[in-house]
């Protein structure tokens, strides 16, 4: 159902699909009012980036290995992309990154020049995200527009690390399902890493059946601890 306002002269007017805020740490994020959810943390968009997502992945392993491939599920603004290239080119700068980033709603990408976040990288994820497809010296990002369901096969190389960053379970279960986790579990490499902000029971359930190993990731602000999964 479409929400609406009445503007002042009493109209009724659509709200916009998506709307600015402003994050606990000061970073933007949007507000998608047909989902009824924020694209981030309130407490702190870019601090749940590097905090939920990129700390518990073994992004400085990879770094040191000089090798590193990353599948963003729900994209989104890149946070989660851009705080993952910043944290391995500060290791490693020569090492070699291909993020793959899956992406459903192409508005969402539009709004990546209007967002500056604290990232280094975070250019290379607003050419990705208007031309999708983006390289600067030894990093690599390629969005694929459509449903992960649909989109998760054509990453031309399995994952060392995924950023599972969807809406939450309750907007969106679908994508929260033991048949999706086992898709993704068969694109990664043995002893890869899944990160993502819930730990709801159902969805570290649905995490075992696909085969993962899971455990408590850290928290950010008031929320509860996230959740880390791995393939043995």
């Amino acid at each position: 159902m479409r929400e609406v306002l009445k503007s002042m002269d009493g109209q009724l007017t659509q709200l916009p699909k998506i709307a600015p805020i402003v994050t606990g740490d000061g970073s933007a994020s949007f507000y998608n009012n047909q989902v009824g959810e924020t694209y981030h943390s309130r407490s702190g968009a870019a601090r749940e980036a590097i905090e939920k997502f990129c700390r518990p992945s073994g992004l400085g392993r990879l770094a040191g290995q000089g090798r590193a491939v990353i599948y963003d599920i729900c994209f989104g603004l890149g946070y989660n992309t851009a705080a993952a290239l910043d944290m391995i080119l500060e290791c490693n700068p020569e090492c070699l990154v291909d993020v793959y980033g899956f992406e459903l709603d192409p508005s969402i990408l539009e709004m990546t020049g209007q967002v500056t976040p604290p990232f280094n990288s975070y250019p290379l994820v607003r050419e990705a995200s208007k031309n999708l497809d983006a390289t600067f010296g030894s990093a690599s990002i390629k969005i694929f527009l459509g449903d992960v369901r649909q989109e998760l096969d054509k990453a031309p190389r399995p994952a060392d690390v995924v950023f599972f960053d969807p809406f939450s379970p309750c907007k969106e279960p679908e994508l929260w399902s033991r048949e999706l986790f086992r898709a993704i579990h068969s694109r990664m490499h043995p002893g890869a890493v899944l990160t993502t902000y819930s730990c709801a029971s159902k969805v570290r359930q649905a995490l075992d059946e696909a085969g993962f190993e899971v455990a408590d990731g850290p928290c950010v602000g008031q929320r509860s601890t996230s959740t880390v999964a791995y393939r043995p």
